[in-house]
């Protein structure tokens, strides 16, 4: 994964002026045609928008419910709960897909838990799979369905693939994904780049006019809202699904990085139910010859039952003890 360079902060004030303006007043432009267009409605979740049928849904809100609990529970430091529900939120989800293998909602909600986790390869894969399965149900010209670009720049941008993540941004930002997502990425991809400047913009101009930036995280409300660049880059730095992957930002503004930690024998069970998730994809898909997703990892990736907890290759995550 490429690292994010070091803020040069001797070339801030040469990156703003008819620049500067010249990308605020696109951006005015871009969400005044989305308004107009009515594309701004913040998404409550694909199943909410009658993408996904009404019995998937069912089991991905009880998948959403654990998982919920499983962050709740690795919040308090009780990681025999965190296991417990995470491993029932996945039940959950191949039982969905095992129900409907063409619906996207599942594999959406795989690609969110693999993020947390760092396992930003296979999350990716997830949000792919989201995706082609979503262009395989929608009409032709359906638009609404920017969340699914947006998430695929969001672990882009973890990865350190920023060329790729702006790609995929402005695809979600034209296709209507939720604004507040969009200028969050923005705001990272800018901190990321080294464009202090453009960050600070994006910020300032998102914190005063796009609902549930400044006071949500990922969905999640924040204990205060943020009313500094400055905050935000410590929400962040303090998250560990954001912070190690923008190690270097958060280090040019002396900021903490907090590490996702976890005992090895969380890191064993965490890679366990990935390889079991894997298995069982493969054994709903095979054979299928109209629909077909990305389960196997590419050649140059280790698969996670070759990993071993504490290795280099396992996921993002340092073992406490």
């Amino acid at each position: 994964m490429s690292t994010s360079p070091t803020l040069d902060h001797s070339a801030v004030g040469r990156l703003d002026g008819a620049g500067g303006f010249s990308r605020r007043l696109s951006r005015a432009r871009e969400r005044w045609r989305m308004a107009c267009a009515g594309l701004l409605p913040v998404l409550a979740g694909l199943c909410l928008s009658g993408v996904a049928s009404t019995s998937v849904c069912a089991q991905a809100d009880a998948a959403s419910s654990y998982y919920r609990q499983a962050r709740d529970a690795m919040d308090r430091g009780d990681e025999a709960q965190y296991r417990d529900y995470l491993g029932r939120a996945l039940r959950e989800l191949i039982a969905a897909i095992r129900r409907d293998p063409g619906d996207p909602e599942a594999h959406t909600q795989m690609g969110i838990i693999l993020v947390y986790q760092g396992n930003l390869d296979q999350a990716r894969k997830s949000f792919l799979n989201a995706l082609r399965l979503h262009k395989r149900r929608s009409p032709r010209g359906a638009r609404g369905d920017g969340i699914y670009y947006t998430n695929i720049a969001h672990t882009d941008l973890y990865r350190g693939k920023l060329a790729s993540a702006r790609r995929y941004l402005e695809i979600g930002r034209k296709r209507g994904a939720p604004l507040d997502e969009v200028d969050r990425i923005d705001t990272l991809l800018a901190w990321r780049s080294g464009d202090l400047t453009e960050a600070r913009e994006v910020f300032n101009m998102a914190r005063e006019g796009t609902r549930g930036y400044a006071d949500t995280w990922d969905g999640v409300p924040l204990p205060q809202e943020m009313k500094r660049f400055e905050d935000f880059c410590a929400v962040c730095c303090r998250n560990p699904s954001c912070g190690p992957h923008l190690r270097d930002a958060c280090a040019s503004g002396a900021q903490a990085v907090k590490e996702r930690e976890v005992s090895r024998e969380t890191l064993a069970e965490e890679i366990r139910l990935e390889r079991e998730r894997q298995a069982k994809l493969k054994e709903i898909y095979e054979g299928k010859r109209d629909v077909s997703i990305e389960v196997e990892p590419s050649r140059d990736e280790k698969k996670p039952a070759d990993v071993k907890p504490g290795s280099p290759e396992a996921p993002r995550s340092k073992p406490a003890r």
